[in-house]
């Protein structure tokens, strides 16, 4: 409970500022802003949200019930 109640001051208090991109460039932003933070950032309450795209898996989506199924027969049937 009181995780909820620490992160909705956050979300009050603070000028959210997201980076994003992929992990080099954001990782480099971040970098870039670490000298201001002790200063600048944290005077005027800024709070860098990082976001890294094309990072991890494609979801695993499990097919249940009808639907096309995945597999394609190798052979036609004869006529016999």
């Amino acid at each position: 409970m009181y995780i909820f109640a620490f992160l909705k001051s956050i979300y009050v208090a603070s000028n959210k500022f997201i980076l994003a991109g992929e992990k080099e460039t954001v990782s480099s932003a971040i970098q870039k802003a670490k000298r201001f933070r002790s200063t600048e950032l944290l005077r005027r309450g800024v709070l860098l949200v990082p976001v890294i795209w094309g990072e991890g898996r494609e979801p695993q989506i499990e097919k249940k019930g009808f639907g096309a199924s995945t597999t394609i027969a190798t052979t036609m049937p004869s006529g016999k």
